[in-house]
């Protein structure tokens, strides 16, 4: 079987991931977050990584 999903807008769905996961770390984490990748594969194993070893704060960063 295969799927194909059609992306509306100029923004890919790895690019809307990064962006949250730099929100998140900014505002929840003492830690810098995981430099963008192209790989998907790649970018989501080092988010995983990153979030493994995260220094969370005790409140959101406003």
């Amino acid at each position: 079987m295969l799927v194909f999903a059609e992306l509306q807008g100029s923004e890919s769905l790895l690019s809307r991931l990064q962006v949250h996961v730099e929100e998140f770390f900014t505002s929840w984490t003492e830690d810098d977050p995981p430099e963008r990748l192209n790989d998907p594969s790649e970018y989501t194993k080092s988010v995983s990584q990153a979030y493994e070893h995260k220094r969370e704060r005790r409140k959101k960063l406003a």
